[in-house]
């Protein structure tokens, strides 16, 4: 025959009776070694066997976790995160023991995440190289073992950085003050030098709103198949305050960011604004930025008027774990007395439109005159140096006049420079029960029609600390997801670096986290996660493992289900 066929016939040549004299407690582990002799002097390999002592009859061991799934953040502030496990055994009789301390763990794919030497918790601290739907780590306690299955997002690189006005030019008319030994602009050639009150002011430039995006996605646990989306393909997720420690501009002497939100001009030239890799030298996403020679004015001053708001919540219609939220600003005024703020904006003869408050305080004031004192009067906040209505009887109409003036100190005569000016309607009728409601957005989105943010793609954002002063342009209100965002690492907060692990478990202190699912560690340097911040003790958390209802208390029956379907 051309082929041979060779057939493999295994049988049982020993079988060993063991008694055991004295169980252990702890359970204890003999080792027994063997060998089998052949005739004609040939012997096996040398064979070792464990035998595991134990006075509980145990059928399972299942590992359970706070949550299922991991939003790798860590590549972007520098903060591992991690999810507290325990594992649990289960007797013949039903009885379930936690086993913490006493079983071994690997993960499948340290490139994915992450399992500390302790077994307590699994992490990822920004090594990772990919995310993963299903990703396995393995428990054992003596002959028993589980998978543990997490879904790991990881953030699409490069991130994708939105300018409201990727072009600044100076504001003609606008001075404001600078420091004496900068060089102040030209405001423009017929000016005559007698007629400025002072030399230490220099043209306004544009400001602009930064926001950082990106994707969160995870491989397919079947190889080959399509990259799965946190929410859904067309969800973006705003993490501009979990990197905004990480922003700057290339040439400072072209634009500064301030705040890590709002970018201004400072001088003629390109440059490029950049997100840096906390954990390396890598750059995590680029923006071109143009500061032209170019003038531009003020063409409108929006007002609107703010007597209170409203939050609402509905879940999405696209996706059944994202929530959105609506704020609503309310403009009439109900009873006597009552205050209410007013929210401008500034709108240019380039076309941008910007909130007026993105701009420093001391570079403008606001003055407010009502035309009907009856209906409504007008007081000046000292703390906020922004007027504020006052209602005084019913009444309606457009009675408030809004008037931007430049820095007293840039003034060029004792007549004030209005750079410019706008009314606001008011409303004042007491008892009124049937509110009138206009949008008002948490986030930065300015008249979706005339800025330059893609509007195409709900985001899912964080609070990112904006006040009243945001207007009634602010118009995309589909804001918050039930997503997993942290809040950024304070400025000179160490990093980690590598796999090292962490001196202490994260499992002693846990909180909730808002808009978070999960426990972000801060690291020491060149370390791991190191613990997590505790508002709550362990009671705080629920364990769950894949179909484990969250609200259930006692995994038993759950685990006794597992074991049933598993058998």
């Amino acid at each position: 025959m051309g082929n041979r066929l060779e057939v493999s016939i295994r049988a049982v040549v020993m079988q060993i009776d063991v008694e055991i004299e004295a169980p252990s407690d702890p359970p204890a582990t003999q080792l027994v070694t063997w060998q089998v002799e052949y005739p004609g002097d040939i012997t096996s390999d040398l064979g070792v066997s464990r035998i595991y002592v134990s006075q509980k009859d145990l059928v399972g061991i299942v590992p359970l976790a706070v949550e299922a799934e991991v939003l790798n953040t860590a590549g972007l502030t520098g903060e591992a995160v991690a999810v507290p496990v325990t594992v649990v055994s289960v007797e013949e009789d039903g009885a379930v023991t936690d086993l913490l301390g006493a079983v071994e763990c690997r993960s499948a794919d340290e490139d994915v995440i992450k399992v500390s030497d302790h077994c307590d918790y699994v992490f990822v601290n920004g090594k990772e190289m990919k995310g993963k739907v299903a990703a396995v780590v393995t428990f054992t306690y003596q002959h028993l073992s589980a998978p543990l299955e997490m879904t790991v997002w990881a953030p699409r690189l490069p991130l994708h950085i939105e300018v409201s006005d990727a072009e600044l030019n100076q504001i003609k008319g606008w001075r404001v003050p600078i420091a004496p030994d900068s060089r102040p602009a030209r405001d423009s050639e017929e000016e005559e030098d007698e007629e400025r009150r002072g030399r230490g002011c220099a043209l306004q430039y544009q400001h602009a709103m930064v926001r950082v995006l990106t994707q969160f996605v995870a491989e397919s646990a079947d190889p080959g198949g399509p990259l799965a989306h946190l929410l859904g393909s067309d969800w973006q997720v705003d993490i501009t305050e979990l990197v905004k420690e990480f922003m700057q501009v290339e040439e400072p002497r072209i634009a500064r960011l301030q705040g890590g939100q709002v970018l201004v001009g400072q001088e003629l030239g390109m440059t490029t604004l950049q997100i840096l890799s906390p954990l390396s030298d890598a750059i995590l996403a680029e923006k071109t930025i143009t500061v032209l020679d170019e003038k531009v004015t003020v063409t409108d001053l929006g007002v609107q008027v703010v007597a209170g708001l409203s939050l609402s919540l509905q879940l999405s219609p696209g996706s059944n774990r994202a929530i959105f939220a609506t704020a609503l600003a309310q403009e009439l005024l109900q009873r006597p007395g009552q205050e209410a703020a007013l929210s401008c904006w500034v709108q240019f003869s380039d076309g941008a439109v910007t909130p007026l408050d993105i701009y420093a305080g001391g570079d403008f004031s606001l003055s407010a005159t009502s035309a009907d004192q009856q209906v409504v009067s007008v007081r000046q906040d000292p703390a906020s140096q922004w007027p504020v209505l006052v209602a005084e009887s019913e009444g309606q109409g457009a009675l408030v006049r809004v008037e931007m003036v430049i820095s007293e100190s840039c003034q060029k005569s004792q007549r004030k420079s209005v750079l410019a000016a706008g009314t606001a309607s008011v409303r004042v009728k007491f008892g009124q029960t049937d509110h009138d409601w206009v949008g008002l957005s948490p986030g930065a989105e300015l008249l979706e029609s005339r800025l330059r943010f893609a509007q195409d793609e709900p985001i899912s954002t964080t609070d990112r600390g904006l006040d009243l002063e945001e207007s009634k342009f602010l118009l995309s209100t589909q804001t918050s997801a039930n997503g997993q965002l942290l809040s950024g690492p304070a400025a000179g907060a160490p990093r980690s670096e590598g796999k090292s692990e962490p001196p202490t478990s994260p499992t002693s202190k846990r909180r909730r986290v808002t808009f978070t699912t999960f426990t972000s560690i801060s690291s020491p340097e060149d370390r791991g996660p190191a613990g997590a911040p505790g508002t709550g003790g362990e009671e705080d958390s629920g364990w769950v493992c894949r179909a484990l209802d969250p609200g259930e208390q006692d995994p038993r029956g759950y685990v006794e289900g597992i074991l049933r379907d598993d058998a």
